[in-house]
């Protein structure tokens, strides 16, 4: 981002990466720019939508829970019912896998939906200010600018930069909540 924004408007190449290429060629946590990208993302939208972050980590933690919940349900499944035919648990553990199951799939859902808002709120924020900074920007320098390339590669960056959030989020969390489970 900070290379597109030299001497007062955005180059042709939107949100661009190292040497100009688009931010989904250079998107890996590896290097100290993406983390760099990726640590001012969060300093500048998170706080906008913290409700939403947090109750998709409560869901991303119902997730883990129940990955954990299948995990106990599969002692019980093989000695009480396989092994000792146990006539109650031949009910209550198919009714307690469909409740973990149900449980898992409506968290995962809930999740999915959230974060998928706040990356696409997050990206009409950033599309907002970016359309506010071409207002204010040099039009001599953007008139040398081939306005089609511009705006395709603001879209196409700006897609890649809401599914790099939403990707990003849902993998750090649900990893270190199935670590703890």
């Amino acid at each position: 981002i900070m290379e597109c924004q030299g001497a007062g408007g955005y180059g042709a190449g939107g949100f661009a990466g190292p040497k100009g290429r688009g931010l989904s060629d250079s998107l890996s946590l590896t290097k100290p720019e993406t983390r760099a990208l990726l640590v001012w993302l969060a300093r500048r939208y998170s706080r906008s939508q913290l409700g939403r972050l947090l109750l998709a980590a409560l869901c991303m933690a119902i997730t883990a829970g129940t990955a954990a919940g299948f995990a106990w349900l599969a002692k019980p499944a093989l000695d009480e019912v396989f092994q000792n035919r146990d006539q109650a648990m031949q009910i209550l553990i198919p009714l307690a896998v469909l409740a973990v199951v149900s449980v898992n799939g409506a968290a995962l859902y809930a999740q999915n939906m959230l974060l998928q808002s706040v990356g696409q709120r997050v990206t009409a924020e950033l599309q907002v200010e970016l359309f506010e900074h071409f207002v204010r920007a040099d039009l001599h320098r953007l008139s040398e600018l081939n306005s089609g390339k511009l705006v395709s590669r603001c879209v196409y960056d700006s897609m890649q930069l809401e599914a790099a959030v939403s990707d990003l989020l849902v993998g750090i969390v649900r990893d270190l909540l199935m670590v703890v489970f």
